[in-house]
């Protein structure tokens, strides 16, 4: 008894072995080949690009943090000056009130160049917020410049004085802490926004 199946005819041979019908075939599964490598280019530049936005929105949130961290401490010195009277009695060894009623014009002076720093705060926090706000998380790249140096200015300068006069405090760790995270928000950033300048 002969077993179930397919045997071609010799026509169906012919035609399977015809040459044209070869050629359809292999351009037939060098579109499919085409199109999936295709598919897989795009899935992966897909995601390539989902992670850079991801990033730049963590990025331009931690950037906001921190400036906002730079405003608050700004309106807290104008309006309360005497928080960094800490720093003098450690670089002077004198304290505050001493000096309060031995020399009230010299506290006075001080007490205006202490609300000077607070202001100068206030507008660099005012601009850093703006940037990050109205071109950072746009991904422009100038602004990935700008907040990289700026705030390394902004934040390095008053830490490089605390270092200085050896007043390490709440605010003179906050401030450590802000930068160190800008750092990491513009280095997570920077490889979106940078390459983003080189397609331009």
């Amino acid at each position: 008894m002969r077993g179930v199946g397919f045997e071609p005819s010799e026509s169906w041979r012919c035609l399977l072995q015809h040459p044209l019908f070869l050629k359809a075939c292999g351009a037939i599964t060098k579109v499919i080949s085409t199109n999936n490598r295709t598919s897989l280019g795009k899935n992966v530049h897909e995601v390539v690009e989902d992670l850079g936005s991801r990033l730049l929105s963590i990025a331009w949130k931690i950037l906001l943090i921190a400036d906002f961290g730079v405003l608050f401490y700004g309106l807290l010195v104008v309006f309360g000056p005497d928080v960094l009277s800490e720093g003098f009695r450690v670089s002077t060894g004198q304290s505050w009130l001493a000096l309060l009623s031995v020399s009230p014009t010299t506290a006075e002076y001080i007490l205006l160049l202490w609300r000077l720093v607070g202001a100068l705060n206030i507008a660099f926090a005012i601009v850093a917020i703006a940037v990050v706000l109205m071109s950072f998380r746009r991904g422009e790249a100038w602004s990935w410049y700008a907040l990289l140096i700026g705030n390394t200015i902004g934040y390095g300068s008053p830490i490089a004085f605390d270092l200085t006069v050896g007043a390490i405090g709440i605010f003179e760790e906050l401030e450590i802490i802000f930068m160190l995270l800008i750092y990491i928000a513009l280095g997570i950033s920077a490889k979106d926004i940078l390459s983003k300048k080189r397609d331009d």
